[in-house]
């Protein structure tokens, strides 16, 4: 009897933590949703999307570390997502339907890259004053040590004599969102570092309206190379969460990078 218990038991946490593998190559991913029931996309990287507007009333979701947590609370006919990859910059499609059904698989679903275009982290830890000058600073090391620089503990500051930290300029930012973010945001520059090749702006967001804001890149009105903000939604004015940063890496100083309208 306690075998057979043990047996049932392991069926039921292999159950429960199936992953089913997909790879992306170059056509849409096609996944179903059971409406109420939470499921978990894993992507190669951490990633950015936006809801499409068809269906942003009709599903929750979230994403940390690369996995995408996503919920239907309504059924809806397939609609096509788009997942941005952080270190390349690569968009991954996801064509997502929800239904109400019960005979709907709710595995997990682990996202691949074909072996060829694999994403290659360079992790920012191992950086260190020893760092050969010829080493080049990708945009992602650059991000990643802005961010450590401005929130990260002191005991894990990082040195990096390839990376300047300048004073932030006073610019005028009103213009750097157009389209629907237009004057959504107030915007200012808290800090600026900059490589050989690189100039990274980091830019303090303020929601200004009394509704939920995502940090939309296409509306970013600027020659640049990489945007990533600290939270991808910023809350409604005055209410927790209302701010956030973004990080912009341009090739040149940010005020010369802002399109002119």
């Amino acid at each position: 009897m306690l075998r057979f218990l043990i047996f049932i038991l392991i069926l039921f946490v292999s159950s429960a933590n199936a992953t089913e593998v997909m790879t992306w190559n170059n056509e849409p991913i096609r996944i179903t949703l059971t409406k109420g029931k939470e499921r978990l996309l894993k992507f190669p990287d951490h990633v950015f999307y936006q809801k499409p507007l068809a269906v942003s009333d009709m599903v929750d979701i979230s994403s940390a570390q690369g996995t995408v947590y996503i919920t239907a609370k309504e059924e809806f006919d397939t609609t096509r997502f788009r997942f941005r990859l952080n270190d390349s910059q690569k968009i991954i499609l996801v064509d997502i339907q929800s239904v109400d059904a019960s005979n709907i698989t709710n595995e997990n679903v682990l996202i691949k890259l074909p072996e060829k275009q694999k994403v290659s982290v360079d992790y920012v830890e191992g950086y260190s004053s020893s760092n050969r000058p010829s080493d080049r600073v990708t945009p992602i090391q650059l991000t990643r040590y802005a961010s450590r620089a401005l929130y990260g503990p002191e005991r894990l500051a990082l040195s990096d004599n390839r990376i300047a930290t300048l004073a932030a300029p006073d610019i005028d930012l009103r213009n750097l969102f157009t389209g629907t973010s237009f004057n959504t945001f107030k915007l200012s520059a808290i800090a600026v570092f900059k490589t050989d090749e690189y100039v990274l702006t980091a830019i303090k967001v303020v929601n200004k309206s009394m509704l939920d804001q995502p940090i939309d890149f296409k509306d970013i009105n600027a020659d640049f190379s990489y945007a990533t903000p600290q939270h991808l939604f910023v809350r409604q004015r005055n209410a927790p969460g209302d701010t956030t940063v973004l990080y912009l890496v341009t090739d040149k100083p940010l005020a010369n990078a802002i399109y002119v309208f």
